[in-house]
């Protein structure tokens, strides 16, 4: 089960990226993902399980301007754990009983936030889209992707045959998986 969730969350972040949330550095400096290979060692290693935190003085290995955004981005982080990664820095912490992941690259830039959320805490009107559609399948997880100003839900779904994906957005809702079970 673990291993398909995983690969879910693989599959469904680099469609995400692809189809219109890749941006390059803007003219107010702001630096945001340039394509779609940027994170997906990162990503890879992030759920790796020989991923080893940073802690004590190791910790100043992280980039300054990477923690202090975090810092002033997430005050109610809690169980913040740092990870140097091939493209940058993760922060795994929660915010508010939600399991959080940040990435930042290696100059200290935010790219994306990924929280992990369960049925109740997707909003109300995404959520009746989304079951007036797909009444028959039972959501598994919701991964809340926040890139740059926009926010997209990755919605896992199942029913007794098949698992879904379905990313919903500033553009609408539409279906980037569908495996057999």
């Amino acid at each position: 089960m673990k291993r398909i969730f995983i690969a879910l969350i693989r599959g469904c972040i680099f469609p995400l990226i692809i189809t219109g949330v890749a941006y390059a550095q803007n003219s107010m400096g702001l630096y945001v993902i340039n394509d779609a290979n940027t994170f997906k060692n990162s990503l890879a290693a992030a759920d790796a399980k020989n991923l080893t935190p940073y802690s004590g003085t190791e910790s100043s290995d992280i980039n300054a301007k990477a923690v202090k955004n975090f810092s002033k981005t997430f005050k109610n982080a809690a169980n913040t754990q740092w990870y140097k990664i091939e493209d940058g820095f993760l922060a795994h912490f929660s915010e508010n009983g939600v399991e959080k992941r940040t990435y930042y690259d290696k100059r200290g830039n935010w790219h994306f936030t990924i929280a992990y959320l369960d049925e109740k805490a997707l909003p109300k009107d995404v959520r009746r889209d989304v079951k007036s559609i797909y009444y028959d399948y039972q959501i598994a997880t919701i991964q809340k992707v926040e890139v740059e100003n926009k926010v997209v839900y990755l919605i896992h779904m199942q029913d007794q045959k098949t698992w879904k994906t379905i990313r919903v957005g500033e553009e609408g809702m539409d279906e980037i998986e569908n495996f057999n079970k």
